[in-house]
């Protein structure tokens, strides 16, 4: 193994915080891609929309294990590390105000980004608007100790599973939620969960169709139906959970990025021993109540999703030992090819997080192919590896012609109100 170089000079980019953020991208899409071709309560119930064939609920394991909340969290640990670089001492120590002035042009960009993606591409659950807004209480944390800034972050992690603080979901699981009754959290056998599965589902299939013909209508229909989804999201849901949640992780980013965890400047040997810590102990608490309930054949419509404090004890592991398998990665001289398919996508984050769903609401909703609701939960495990190729394709390509990702580019032109370099220099093919 050989350490990567912190930064490129040419560019001044950290390459682990590129390839951190492609997978995040990418981690967030597997978790997405679920809500937005299934009905409402499939996200954490997986025998809802299915005859809970071994792999959908396979899927659903692996995604309750390692995905949920993890790159969620992951992602909002780096957009904190993403702002203190942008607020850098040596260019805040001085008496110019303009780097102060871009930060928050940066963040209030973020936020008309999040409300244009959020009603306009019809995803009330983006998480721009929140980045945006919570950035801007970045700006007098920016001098405290990186272990002032950890405390603070776990701090808010564990206000976020009280639960006055968690009143609204992160994922529509409303439909689901109909299901929960006192009888159906009870043990039973088999044969009775199965029997009390297919009454639920029975009683529930007209709210099934109904949701399927709602994403299967035209665009001004989804629009208008769902402001106030979107209203929420970006109010209430804020305070009561986004502000521990995203807040917490964005903390912990900027505490964990000024220790060198995030950038790869510690040894093989701390990442070796965080990545084992991390796995054990989150697969451990999400892993043994999950091998309960499959052991009791009890993946019913009255599993609750995972939730409450050992949600937070585990992710918060999880997208550690995540992010230490990738530092790793960057030092295997054999797979850097790997990571150097990621670092591009997170070099276009803004653009591959826009362009997921832009390319699913026209997949899955009427006003495109209209295929909402056609598909088992194994089966999107295709479409989501198709749109991780592309996504890799897409930015190899893009970025060997331009400097800069298309939303990324019209990003910064606004940050410094300053038209920026976009296509890259033609190569002296004579030059010496």
């Amino acid at each position: 193994m050989t350490t990567t170089a912190i930064a490129n000079p040419s560019t001044q980019r950290i390459h682990e915080l590129d390839v951190l953020r492609g997978l995040a991208v990418l981690g967030i899409f597997w978790v997405n891609i679920i809500v937005f071709s299934l009905p409402s309560g499939v996200y954490s119930y997986p025998t809802l929309f299915s005859h809970g064939n071994d792999l959908n609920i396979a899927v659903w394991a692996f995604n309750d294990i390692f995905v949920e909340g993890t790159m969620r969290g992951l992602f909002s640990m780096l957009f904190g590390a993403s702002a203190m670089i942008f607020l850098d001492e040596s260019r805040t120590s001085g008496p110019d105000l303009r780097v102060v002035d871009r930060f928050y042009r940066r963040n209030i960009l973020l936020i008309i980004f999040g409300m244009l993606h959020a009603y306009v591409l019809l995803w009330p659950y983006d998480v721009l608007y929140v980045y945006g807004l919570l950035g801007m209480f970045l700006f007098p944390l920016r001098k405290l100790s990186a272990r002032t800034l950890l405390i603070m972050g776990c701090t808010l992690l564990i206000l976020a599973d009280i639960p006055f603080t968690s009143t609204a979901p992160q994922h529509p699981d409303r439909l689901a939620s109909l299901s929960v009754t006192d009888d159906a959290q009870t043990k039973a056998d088999p044969r009775e969960t199965a029997e009390r599965d297919a009454r639920i589902r029975e009683r529930l299939l007209p709210n099934i169709r109904e949701e399927i013909r709602f994403r299967q209508a035209d665009y001004a229909t989804i629009f208008t139906t769902q402001i106030p989804d979107v209203i929420a999201q970006e109010s209430s849901v804020i305070y009561t959970t986004n502000f521990f949640d995203m807040g917490g992780m964005m903390l912990v980013g900027i505490a964990l990025f000024r220790f060198g965890v995030l950038s790869g400047r510690r040894s093989t040997r701390f990442y070796i021993g965080l990545a084992i810590f991390g796995y054990l102990v989150g697969v451990l608490s999400r892993g043994v109540p999950l091998f309960n309930i499959l052991s009791h054949a009890n993946v019913s419509f009255g599993m609750p999703p995972f939730d409450g404090i050992d949600y937070t004890f585990s992710r918060l592991p999880l997208a550690l030992a995540h992010a230490s398998v990738i530092m790793l990665l960057c030092r295997v001289r054999w797979l850097r090819w790997f990571t150097k398919l990621l670092a591009p996508i997170g070099r276009m984050a803004l653009t591959s997080y826009i362009l997921q769903t832009a390319i699913s609401i026209f997949i899955f909703y009427g006003f495109g192919l209209g295929m909402f609701g056609r598909f088992e939960r194994y089966e999107l495990i295709y479409f989501c590896l198709g749109m991780w190729v592309f996504h890799s394709v897409f930015s190899l390509m893009w970025l060997s012609y331009f400097q800069q990702g298309p939303l990324e580019w019209i990003w910064r032109s606004l940050i410094y109100a300053k038209r920026q370099p976009f296509r890259k220099a033609p190569v002296d093919t004579y030059a010496a």
